[in-house]
């Protein structure tokens, strides 16, 4: 199908059928990026086509015992027609165990803002190593011609 703004097929969603997205179905079953450790990933062809539309990026990281632990995600290049949320969250311990869930979230810039999450930790003994969640949904609009940019860096200080 084509992102032209239209519901061609008349069920009530614009360019619902459109399949340029690589990365999806990542609203149903979440895009695994394995163990990014002291890497920086960057996903520049990611679009929410539909307002109701998520896109979830799940990864492993480790968080030794004497390091400046971090984890951040930031979404830049964001379309115009789109207001995005980006929430962080630790899903699960390195024993298999619930994490922490949500981290934090930010949703402050609006139609076209870029938008910003992170953790870090210092000296103090707190351990984060697991597996991570980002989780890009829209709070108003959408854009099927418009990629935007997310980059997740872990543990890289």
């Amino acid at each position: 199908s084509t992102c032209d703004g239209i519901d061609n097929d008349c069920d009530g969603w614009p360019d619902s059928d459109w399949a340029g997205d690589p990365w999806e179905p990542n609203d149903i079953e979440p895009t695994v990026l394995e163990d990014i450790e002291g890497e920086e990933v960057t996903i520049d062809d990611a679009y929410l086509h539909l307002s109701v539309d998520a896109d979830v990026y799940r990864f492993y990281a480790d968080d030794g015992m004497f390091d400046w632990f971090n984890v951040e995600a930031e979404l830049t290049d964001v379309p115009g027609t789109v207001d995005l949320k980006l929430q962080l969250y630790h899903m699960e311990t390195a024993d298999g165990s619930s994490g922490d869930g949500l981290l934090e979230e930010s949703d402050e810039k609006g139609l076209g803002g870029d938008e910003k999450v992170g953790i870090g930790e210092g000296w103090f003994v707190t351990d984060k190593t697991g597996w991570f969640e980002v989780v890009v949904t829209a709070v108003d609009g959408s854009s099927c011609t418009d990629p935007y940019t997310l980059v997740i860096n872990a543990d890289t200080k």
